[in-house]
């Protein structure tokens, strides 16, 4: 062996017995992955450009719009009785009750479930007054026949003022009545009318007379059931009536039509 054999032997490293050297892998290239064209329309459109076309929208808008309709028809039928019970029920208001000055019993019911109530407040000692108005009535005042009513129904006469009034409706009712609670004294005042007429007597009352301070106490009706409204054309009759009359008390409230103009609804 010569010099330059005998110094590459030692440069070379040695090799353990029963282990042979193998051969370094070569890395390959990472393939790159192109990324997967989006489904593309038979006229060559991505699926965003045929819905952002005018005529295409419509036609989506075409088959959804009868799908929305119909699940909202189907969850008003499945609901259809809590919903008409919501309806009846909130036309009905009755405040906790308060001791007041005075008690008024809203004209229109001179021998029905208002007068008994109303007497039965003034008698349980929620106001010392109660007021019974009404107007002319087969050579009669009502307002004598409410406190005649009551008094056969063994309530003192000497609760009650009997109180002449010819409104025509809830708001002139309402306006008549200011001056006649001024000229009492009274300040807080415990309003007394039917269940279905309580909502709309409520909110008339305190819209035209916001100086007082108004309770509102429902009489139960047998003309109107609000569990059971829908049920009898009479019924349905009251119903209608009233959300027709609240819609143009909140004409009124904001200033989108006068008394005079409405006064022919009788609201």
């Amino acid at each position: 062996m010569n010099g330059l054999e005998s110094s590459a032997a030692k440069r070379r490293p040695a090799t353990k017995p029963g282990r042979e050297t193998q051969p370094r892998a070569v890395t390959q290239p990472r393939a790159v992955t192109k990324p997967t064209p989006r489904r593309q329309l038979g006229s060559g459109y991505s699926t965003s450009a045929y819905r952002s076309q005018p005529g295409n929208r419509w036609r989506i808008l075409a088959v959804q719009v009868p799908l929305l309709l119909l699940l909202l028809l189907v969850i008003l039928l499945a609901f259809r009785r809590q919903l008409l019970i919501g309806l009846g029920e909130s036309l009905v208001v009755s405040d906790p009750l308060e001791h007041a000055d005075l008690i008024y019993v809203l004209a229109g019911d001179f021998w029905g479930s208002r007068v008994l109530l109303g007497a039965n407040l003034g008698a349980e000692g929620w106001a010392p007054k109660v007021i019974l108005s009404g107007g002319p009535y087969q050579g009669a005042c009502a307002c004598d026949l409410s406190v005649d009513f009551a008094v056969q129904h063994g309530y003192p006469r000497s609760l009650f003022i009997p109180l002449p009034m010819a409104a025509h409706s809830t708001v002139d009712e309402a306006q008549a009545m200011g001056p006649v609670f001024q000229r009492l004294g009274a300040r807080r005042i415990i309003l007394v009318t039917s269940n279905f007429h309580s909502r709309r007597a409520a909110e008339v009352f305190r819209l035209f007379l916001p100086e007082f301070d108004f309770t509102i106490e429902a009489s139960p009706e047998r003309d109107f059931d609000p569990r059971t409204w829908w049920k009898t054309p009479q019924q349905r009759r009251l119903f209608w009536s009233e959300y027709q009359k609240m819609a143009g008390t909140l004409l009124l409230r904001f200033h989108l039509a006068s008394a005079d103009s409405l006064r022919q609804g009788r609201l």
